[in-house]
């Protein structure tokens, strides 16, 4: 936690109110509604901003290993705003998109201005173009499908720390279920450095 407050201000997201989250496969059947374990289940996660329902997500995700499970399951990570053309940017940067938040949705863009910088946000679960013509998505889904990942893999005591304005991230799939990973979540708001 102090690397966390070096960077910032660790904060709980509204859905738990722990500061430290732990985080393990479940089942879809018990997994709160609106979540990516919801969706996917014990499967892998679609790459995805975290607290992209925030009005501003939080600025940098910490993920520290616990157990990593039996079945090894990487974390990916993807640099999508290097690979963008400037027309991409142009266009990602224009389209409304609607956030289903936890309090009422909102408009935003996948790519905004705030006063630390940019912010490219995007969850599938959380978030859909504002018009049925929007070339954003598909720029996105290409960009996604043709990016190159890079797989973090978990032993105990790791720690990664993400990027959450540039960066998206994900669960790879596993070779078996394995609710005996697990990681613990620290989300850190308001850049200080």
């Amino acid at each position: 936690m102090p690397l966390a407050k070096r960077l910032g201000r660790p904060v709980a997201d509204s859905r738990n109110t722990a500061v430290i989250r732990d985080l393990s496969p479940r089942s879809s059947e018990s997994s709160p509604s609106n979540t990516l374990s919801a969706r996917y289940g014990m499967g892998s996660f679609p790459f995805h901003t975290e607290t992209a329902y925030w009005r501003v997500p939080a600025r940098y995700l910490f993920l520290y290993c616990v157990d990593p499970g039996a079945a090894n399951r990487p974390t990916l990570v993807l640099d999508l705003l290097g690979k963008l053309s400037i027309s991409q940017k142009e266009i990602l940067s224009s389209e409304p998109w609607v956030v289903h938040s936890i309090r009422r949705p909102f408009l935003c863009r996948l790519i905004e201005k705030v006063s630390g910088g940019t912010v490219f946000r995007y969850d599938p679960v959380c978030m859909r173009p504002a018009s049925r013509k929007a070339a954003s998505q598909a720029i996105l889904e290409r960009a996604v499908l043709q990016g190159e990942s890079v797989q973090i893999p978990w032993r105990r005591g790791a720690l990664l720390v993400v990027d959450n304005h540039r960066l998206l991230h994900g669960r790879a799939p596993a070779a078996f279920a394995d609710p005996d990973r697990r990681l613990q979540r620290v989300l850190v708001a308001e850049d200080s450095v």
